[in-house]
């Protein structure tokens, strides 16, 4: 909260659940409308600002949060500069909340989300998987270890 107009509207919200939902939809569509990282960043920051005010209503803000995440994500489904940094931030908000975590983990959108083919090899490729599995263990199904093509039909590496 170090800009005065994140510090106003932290407080604006807080007990008021109607402005909190507005903010954060304005949060999250502002951050769905830039493509560049450092604008995107900033609008995450600000969401994490408004969960984090201490009101008690942490949760329901991270609910919305959550929900708008998966919802961008899906909407960006083909854009990987774009839905990668809503699913990280779900994921990132999964790690330190287990009430949030369970959220997604109940979620058929996001196990949707995850499921989908591009979705799913960007979380299996490039050592992501073990960390999504270890966070979410009910979904190791869902997104299953590559295949390894580096063994011929012996067994044999080719």
């Amino acid at each position: 909260a170090e800009y005065m107009g994140l510090k106003y509207l932290t407080v604006y919200v807080a007990g008021h659940r109607d402005r909190a939902a507005k903010a954060i939809e304005g949060v999250m569509q502002g951050a769905d409308t830039f493509m560049d990282a450092s604008m995107l960043e900033g609008y995450l920051t600000v969401a994490r600002a408004l969960i984090a005010v201490d009101d008690g209503d942490q949760m329901y803000r991270q609910g919305l949060v959550l929900d708008a995440c998966i919802a961008y994500a899906n909407k960006n489904l083909r854009v990987p500069r774009m839905r990668t940094p809503f699913l990280n931030f779900a994921i990132e908000i999964a790690r330190d909340s287990p009430p949030a975590r369970q959220l997604l983990v109940e979620s058929t959108a996001f196990v949707s989300l995850v499921s989908e083919p591009t979705t799913r090899y960007s979380i299996q490729s490039g050592g992501h998987r073990s960390a999504f599995v270890a966070l979410f263990p009910e979904l190791a199904a869902v997104v299953p270890p590559l295949p390894n093509y580096s063994l011929g039909a012996t067994g044999a590496a080719v």
